[in-house]
């Protein structure tokens, strides 16, 4: 706040300090804080909040960083991915440079297809404007990192959330293993013991009828929980 105070317009807040004694901020909740200290010290039209994580890489990342009070978000472990898979030979027909151009713009057209369907017409009036409702977390993480918003359902907790962030900093900083295996948990593709989703194949039951024929019904419809 101090920096800001002093004339400072430009605060980048970034995890490339990652080590294997520190671990990464979750950049929502890191974004989301300092957007509010801002506004609750009236300094938030001060300056701009440029996010520079490893945990974003998909539209709904930057949506939410967007919404949450980021001025500008650099997916720099995406970029360094795109890299490594063209250096491969996993991208033969795109360069580095038009890869990254890609999937930047795949990222720009989502965020204006978000903004179009909350009925937003400009970025300037997208950045901080939270329109978002929160689903599956507690109210304690909402209190303390996005003032103002309650969840109905209730969620998981900091104690969730450090889990989760320890446990995938100590299998990027596993010393026993020379290489890390990045494991899919079914969050685009369906995997048996992914996370249930709605495209997930609906089961099937097969029973015999009286004439020896084996009947296969299929369900057609999806628990949602």
């Amino acid at each position: 706040m101090a920096n800001v105070r002093d004339g400072v317009n430009v605060v980048i807040l970034s995890d490339r300090g990652t080590s294997a004694t520190h671990a990464a901020i979750p950049s929502l909740l890191l974004a989301s804080a300092v957007h509010h200290r801002l506004v609750s010290e009236h300094l938030r039209t001060s300056a701009a909040l440029i996010i520079e994580a490893g945990d974003v890489r998909e539209i709904h990342h930057v949506a939410l960083l967007l919404g949450f009070g980021a001025s500008a978000v650099c997916p720099y472990l995406a970029y360094e991915s795109i890299d490594a898979l063209v250096e491969m030979g996993e991208l033969n027909d795109l360069s580095a440079f038009e890869a990254r151009y890609q999937y930047g713009k795949s990222l720009n057209k989502g965020v204006i297809k978000v903004m179009s369907k909350m009925g937003v017409s400009t970025v300037a009036s997208y950045v901080g404007s939270q329109l978002f409702e929160p689903v599956g977390v507690s109210d304690d993480i909402l209190e303390r990192y996005f003032p103002g918003f309650h969840s109905r359902l209730g969620g998981i907790t900091l104690e969730h959330v450090a889990r989760d962030v320890l446990r995938m900093h100590a299998s990027a900083f596993d010393t026993e293993s020379q290489r890390v295996e990045i494991t899919n948990h079914g969050e685009y593709q369906w995997r048996r013991d992914g996370e249930l989703h709605l495209f997930n194949p609906a089961p099937s039951k097969s029973f015999s009828t009286r004439r020896g024929r084996s009947v296969s019904i299929s369900s057609s419809s999806t628990p949602l929980w």
